[in-house]
């Protein structure tokens, strides 16, 4: 999803997007909007070695 965020909002600054996402995902919470049920949280590896919680969506191609 912050990859998605990022690429709509023009922006590659990790913490602006993940700041962002959080915002914008407790609004969508409050809305009972359904992409915020869509979303997974998985723990996916990062450029620091780690794996971290991101919010993941499945798509259907």
């Amino acid at each position: 999803m912050l990859d998605i965020v990022g690429l709509l909002n023009e922006e590659s600054d990790y913490t602006k997007v993940r700041n962002y996402w959080e915002y914008l995902k407790a609004k969508l919470k409050k809305q009972n909007n359904q992409l915020v049920s869509a979303t997974t949280q998985l723990k996916l590896l990062a450029a620091d070695g780690k794996k971290y919680k991101t919010d993941v969506v499945d798509c259907q191609v």
